[in-house]
């Protein structure tokens, strides 16, 4: 069940972070794309209870924010 709810939470949290870009970047939509090609909401859905997806999904985060790195991202 805490699970579950933390996973609700990362949901809401990622649309917050999606909305916000949005607001501020009324033409361009960086957040939104990023959330939108890695389907990070289908991902987050499908973890339903799963301890196993959850794990998994931890590291495809990790894996996606080392290649954000890798190929010249920055933190804001």
């Amino acid at each position: 069940e805490k699970l579950v709810m933390e996973i609700k939470y990362l949901e809401v949290m990622l649309i917050y972070q999606v909305g916000r870009d949005n607001a501020a970047n009324a033409r361009l939509r960086p957040v939104e794309d990023f959330v939108k090609k890695a389907k990070l909401r289908e991902n987050l859905q499908a973890i339903g209870n799963s301890i196993e997806k959850f794990e998994e999904f931890n590291r495809y985060m990790e894996a996606l924010v080392a290649f954000h790195k890798f190929y010249g991202g920055k933190d804001k």
